[in-house]
């Protein structure tokens, strides 16, 4: 465990939340790694992986605005949600 993942977490539910679903219909597993990319400064890494009914997305948290994307991808309905599962 890394000390931003109660942050990741916290995010996590404070998005589903807002968009009318709930943390139990999801799963979020953090993941520390690093790989050595001579192109980055950065190369420790967090991946972050969201799963909803056999539906997989990894976000890089080195590269990417997480939070922005996923909740980008729940309203484009990666995760198999239509206008009618938002409870």
């Amino acid at each position: 465990m890394f000390s931003g993942e109660n942050i990741i977490k916290e995010d996590f539910q404070n998005i589903l939340y807002r968009n009318g679903l709930s943390a139990n219909e999801f799963k979020i597993t953090i993941k520390n790694g690093s790989s050595y990319d001579p192109n980055q400064i950065v190369s420790t890494q967090v991946w972050i992986t969201i799963e909803r009914n056999s539906i997989k997305k990894r976000y890089g948290l080195y590269r990417t605005d997480w939070p922005y994307d996923f909740e980008a991808d729940l309203k484009n309905g990666y995760f198999n949600i239509g206008p009618g599962d938002n409870r």
